[in-house]
């Protein structure tokens, strides 16, 4: 997914993308990647670590994309 989308004269900056780990929906983990203060930080349960964006693989396992 592109960090930045423009639709018409509005321009949308990917904050958050929810990432889905196992082999179909019923079963298997979420986690999160949220942009705060410049940086993406992977939410995992109770754990918060950094998380380098495309190197993680958050390129291309995203279930759910979140622009504001």
């Amino acid at each position: 997914p592109t960090k930045n989308l423009t639709l018409g004269a509005d321009r949308y900056e990917l904050h958050a993308n929810v990432r889905h780990h196992g082999s179909s929906i019923e079963s298997g983990h979420y986690t999160t990647v949220i942009q705060t203060a410049g940086q993406y930080v992977e939410a995992d349960d109770e754990s918060i670590r950094s998380y380098d964006w495309c190197s993680n693989q958050g390129c291309s396992s995203a279930y759910l994309l979140i622009y504001t």
